[in-house]
């Protein structure tokens, strides 16, 4: 099988508001359709022909892109264990307003500059939302934003 061609079916800004945990990207997610995120690199403001990466801001942290900051650590557990502080995550299924995701009504993953997924299990399907890997009282507090954009494969 060769390499899918994709469609740009969304592009978000997270946080979409201050002071949200998770931002809506798409209402729903398809069982079995390949789905690709990405967090792109942008021109410079101090010298647009220089790309650059997107930045954030996690309380208490240091500046980092959507792959995290390995070195940051928190007291509290993060959303995902093994996934580095201040990482773009996703969750499918919930809402915006899910304090502690539901293991068995959603599915949580890493999702970084970049990712590509599929869910097979037509029960894990549901809507798709960004968020950032930190401890609970901490995922609201960010300051910056993040462009993802969403594509689905043809």
């Amino acid at each position: 099988m060769g390499q899918p061609t994709w469609r740009k079916i969304a592009t978000v800004t997270v946080p979409a508001r201050k002071a949200t945990i998770w931002t809506p990207a798409l209402d729903f997610v398809t069982q079995d359709r390949l789905y690709r995120i990405t967090v792109e690199t942008k021109p410079d403001p101090a010298d647009p022909a220089k790309q650059v990466d997107q930045t954030w801001l996690p309380e208490s942290g240091t500046r980092c892109t959507a792959d995290g900051d390995p070195a940051m650590t928190r007291k509290e557990a993060l959303t995902i264990d093994g996934c580095p502080a201040g990482a773009l995550i996703a969750k499918v299924g919930g809402s915006s307003a899910d304090l502690k995701p539901g293991k068995d009504s959603t599915l949580l993953f890493a999702v970084g500059r970049h990712c590509v997924f599929s869910i097979s299990d037509a029960g894990k399907c549901g809507g798709l939302y960004f968020g950032i890997n930190d401890a609970q009282a901490s995922m609201a507090r960010i300051e910056g934003e993040l462009e993802v954009t969403v594509c689905e494969g043809l």
